[in-house]
């Protein structure tokens, strides 16, 4: 990698050339570089961004300090003409406008079906913010409706600031935000998208958007701006965003002394507006300074692993508030927690999650988290360094799937070290019976990935997975470093890719180690992404998210899949994020059709302290030890069943045909268990439900038997809920119905 000394500090200027933003994606000589001496942008001008985008977003952004980039802060940067809908694109073009010694400007024009969009990058000398505005025009005969266009920021790592006053909403209406600004951070940087046209969003923020529509020929325009800066003072995002109605301002400056008097070294002043954090700024050595504007406030002082000062409340209202003296105190040392986890079957360690139910939890991401884990190679233990204080922890293995989560509650004092004891009750162990567990969907820390490999393999244990599976986008990079974690625990890894164009992702497995992709998943067409599969080592291909807006079966609903339909697949996920009903009904009819595609299942996780690992997951059936050749087989022969919670064990194991006479009665018999209490059990024979127990009087398992009288050849299959809105979706046992001899 080269890294180059930018000379030109107080300039814009735009070069084609080397790579110059470390840790970046940029690896062509022919990208865009557009900065000045506070910020770096490299442009996707000559080389494909992921997910099959066009080209020419911004695909590597970094702050400038003393000439020199600092590690790259985003996977992409782009206009989304409707948030993650397939995009089809014919042509792009990527212009240099100015280059002057007081602005760089940038003019990227691409297609969108039968629309035209245009976007211009400007970035003047010395500037804080990059200038972005989009004109999307509909150049079709036909109207654009419920149309959701706006910027998408992908960060590379770090945490996540959604705007405020959503509450780490995930995607809904933004309406009600505090401020239309979404920031990625960390303890060092900070990047910020200023979205003021934002009425939406998704993923918790980094796609901001907005709802409307276009008729033929209207034109609608959008503007944003970039803000990055080397620390995390996310304060400095205020001034940026623009004197706000012309309103006052005043600065609050004091001291944060912990609770002997001392400054605390590294303090950050959390602000809250209506109940929700609006900012913060970062202090030093026990002194800090921030300006705000007109407004009703409360804030307290925090630091790392310290408890919380009180809070104070603070009104600015412009005349006599230039400047306001506020001092806070007793902030308290931390203390040490070390959980010993432990299974009540044999008193044998346990891997487990372990979450903060109540109790003080940072509100700045890298001060510390909710959630950790027990340590892959001392099983069952972790060592927690927290804030003193009251807290309900919650200690789980496998929760709600073969056990429920234990809660304790404890005092931790300042500079005290507890050591806590936690037996976990499992219920079942599906192993005893030959049925494991696999979560078919999981990512690292590639892309918008921000997991590392030893986090997904200690998160996947918690969970009570009994193989590994890892599926980056367009990339097996960190499969052998997994491959080498789950070699530690003795755990069968599963080695996946998930390719990702625009028009459907697909999960392929087992990926070969030293096989690279080598097509551009955004231009190839459907078989050619299956041919591809099966070049690195692929067994199965898996349709994920099939209905979503990038997904593979609403593109081919909407004629933008390429290629249009290849059989040539085998699993359809039911995946946690996206609703179950429409991938049932599909594969319902799939199968009403004699296809013999099965169910797949994944949690989609990208983090393990945001999602959890496992909450949906596929039960397989192996006869013989588990080896990754009989997990495929499983698989393609539906032996196998999709849960969020419930478990089944059929006498006819899923996938199999069985054949009887017409007129002669058939039983199917199972064993339900759901930790969470049954609710109710359906039989469904093509698509319809052909029986419902629901006369369930809190049990946590049962035997079931169905006597049914198959008039031609047929399938059964089962849907199971528990009571806490867990379910369960079974692949079918096949009926062949043979004439009367």
């Amino acid at each position: 990698m080269v890294q180059k000394k930018l000379k030109q500090q107080n300039k814009v200027f735009i070069t084609e050339g080397e790579m110059v933003v470390p840790e970046g994606d940029s690896g062509s000589a022919e990208n865009l570089t557009l900065s000045n001496n506070r910020m770096i942008f490299r442009f996707a001008s000559n080389q494909k961004p992921p997910w099959g985008m066009p080209k020419g977003g911004i695909i590597d952004a970094a702050a400038v300090v003393d000439g020199k980039p600092q590690s790259d802060l985003i996977t992409l940067f782009d206009f989304l003409p409707d948030n993650w809908s397939s995009w089809p694109n014919t042509y792009h073009h990527i212009d240099v406008v100015e280059n002057s010694s007081q602005r760089g400007i940038i003019k990227v024009e691409r297609d969108w079906c039968e629309t035209r969009v245009s976007t211009i990058y400007s970035l003047s000398r010395n500037a804080h913010v990059l200038e972005i505005t989009t004109t999307i025009t509909n150049k079709g005969s036909g109207a654009l409706n419920d149309i959701y266009p706006g910027y998408t920021l992908s960060l590379k790592g770090g945490h996540m600031y959604t705007p405020p006053g959503l509450n780490n909403m995930k995607k809904g209406d933004a309406k009600k935000a505090l401020g239309k600004i979404f920031i990625g951070y960390d303890e060092n940087r900070f990047i910020a998208l200023h979205a003021p046209y934002c009425t939406y969003i998704d993923h918790f923020g980094q796609d901001m958007l907005t709802r409307t529509s276009l008729l033929p020929n209207e034109s609608k325009t959008f503007s944003a701006r970039l803000q990055i800066c080397p620390h995390s003072d996310i304060s400095k995002v205020l001034p940026a965003a623009g004197k706000q109605n012309n309103c006052q301002w005043a600065t609050l400056s004091g001291r944060v002394v912990d609770n002997s008097g001392n400054p605390v070294p590294a303090p950050f002043i959390v602000v809250k507006k209506e109940g929700h954090v609006f900012t913060w700024s970062k202090g030093d050595e026990g002194e800090y300074s921030l300006t705000l504007p007109q407004g009703d406030y409360a804030l307290y002082a925090v630091a790392k692993n310290y408890s919380a000062s009180d809070y104070q409340a603070v009104s600015i209202d412009g005349e006599n508030d230039s400047e306001i003296v506020l001092n806070f105190s007793n902030l308290a040392p931390p203390g040490e927690v070390t959980f010993i986890v432990t299974s009540s079957l044999d008193n044998k360690p346990l891997d487990a999650r372990i979450t903060i139910k109540k109790g003080h939890v940072p509100e700045i991401g890298f001060l510390g988290r909710s959630d950790y884990f027990t340590e892959l190679n001392r099983i069952g233990k972790a060592c927690i360094v927290l804030s003193p204080g009251a807290y309900t922890f919650q200690i789980s293995h496998s929760a709600g799937f073969t056990a429920q989560a234990k809660q304790i509650d404890i005092h931790l004092n300042s500079k005290e070290k507890q050591q806590v004891s936690v037996s976990i009750d499992l219920a079942i162990t599906p192993g005893d019976r030959n049925w494991y567990a696999a979560d078919f969907h999981h990512h690292g820390d590639v892309l918008d990935g921000v997991t590392s490999p030893e986090y997904v393999m200690r998160s996947q244990l918690s969970a009570g997975l009994d193989f590994a599976f890892l599926s980056d986008h367009d990339s097996n990079e960190k499969n052998e470093k997994m491959a080498e974690l789950a070699a530690q625990r003795e755990s069968l890894f599963i080695p996946a890719m998930e390719i990702s164009p625009a028009w459907g992702h697909f999960n392929i497995f087992p990926v070969n180690s030293d096989a690279k992709l080598k097509i551009e998943p955004g231009t190839s067409t459907i078989n050619q992404i299956f041919t591809e599969a099966r070049r690195l080592g692929a067994k199965i291909i898996q349709i994920n998210h099939p209905y979503s807006t990038y997904g593979y079966f609403r593109s081919l609903d909407l004629d933008l899949a390429p290629g249009g339909f290849d059989p040539d697949f085998h699993l359809i996920e039911l995946n946690f994020q996206y609703p179950q009903k429409p991938v049932m009904e599909k594969i319902w009819e799939l199968w009403n059709q004699g296809c013999t595609y099965y169910l797949g299942a994944g949690s989609d996780t990208h983090s393990v302290w945001q999602d959890v690992s496992g909450s949906s997951r596929m039960y397989l059936y192996l006869d013989e030890d588990p080896s990754l050749t009989g997990c495929i087989e499983a698989l393609k022969a539906g032996n196998s069943y999709a849960s969020f919670g419930p478990l089944v064990f059929p006498e006819i194991i899923f996938g199999n045909t069985i054949s009887v006479l017409a007129d002669e009665p058939l039983s199917l018999k199972f064993e339900v268990f759901a930790v969470n209490n049954i609710k109710e059990v359906r039989l469904i024979c093509r698509g319809k439900t052909v029986e419902n127990l629901q006369t369930f009087k809190s049990e946590i398992s049962c035997e079931i038997e169905f006597s049914v009288l198959p008039e031609r050849s047929c399938w059964y299959s089962l849907v199971i809920l528990d009571q806490s809105g867990g379910s369960a979706y079974t692949n079918p046992i096949w009926v062949d119905v043979l004439a009367p001899q």
